[in-house]
């Protein structure tokens, strides 16, 4: 026979937490698989850490080594999305706008 019952906040507040806590394990659990047992560890290790550059470099050398950075990425987002390689741009091209989506050609300086 069926009763009426009431609302238990801490019921709910327990049932979250507990949830929260066995999605961690389980992440923490498949990161560690995949970084230390996997048979392809080597290429999942280059995606679950992405260590992000300096945006605000300080002379033409770090500027260029962005623009570089920034070029490489793009052309393994393209293969990784199933689109061609772009083509190989010049240095000066990219510097001007190294954050430009893929499909945009850079602009020149006004």
């Amino acid at each position: 026979s069926g009763g009426l019952t009431s609302f238990d906040f801490f019921t709910l507040l327990l049932t979250f937490v507990s949830g929260l806590a066995l999605v961690s394990i389980s992440k923490s659990i498949t990161n560690t698989f995949l970084l230390y047992l996997a048979p392809r560890r080597n290429e999942y290790r280059l995606f679950l850490r992405s260590q992000t550059p300096d945006f605000a470099p300080a002379n033409q050398a770090e500027r260029r080594a962005l623009a570089d950075l920034v070029a490489s990425k793009r052309r393994k987002r393209a293969i990784c999305d199933g689109q061609p390689a772009a083509p190989e741009q010049s240095t000066e091209q990219t510097l001007v706008s190294p954050l430009a989506p893929l499909s945009e050609e850079p602009t020149a300086p006004l």
